[in-house]
């Protein structure tokens, strides 16, 4: 097996970050998404913004978390797979 390069560690901790940051979006947006569904007529939130929209832009940053995350785990299995094919030669290791 190939020994890890520092660009090999880079790029894991650039996809664990991706991965991270991801998880954290889809926690906010779904968080907010859930404070939105405790609105109600007595408490309708902020004057001057619609429910609406406040959960469109909640939904979206909800996706884009998970799509932020399965780049992440796709890049990850990407390089790992490259970094596992690599090829040695015999008395250089």
């Amino acid at each position: 097996m190939a020994k890890p390069t520092r660009r090999d560690r880079v790029l894991d901790l650039a996809a664990l970050a991706c991965i991270l940051l991801g998880l954290a979006l889809c926690l906010d947006g779904t968080a907010r998404l859930i404070g939105i569904s405790h609105l109600s007529y007595r408490f309708p939130g902020p004057p001057g913004v619609r429910q609406v929209e406040l959960a469109d832009n909640a939904r979206y940053e909800a996706y884009a978390g998970v799509a932020l995350a399965l780049i992440g785990c796709f890049g990850g299995t990407v390089h790992a797979v490259r970094v596992n094919r690599r090829v040695t030669l015999p008395g250089l290791s």
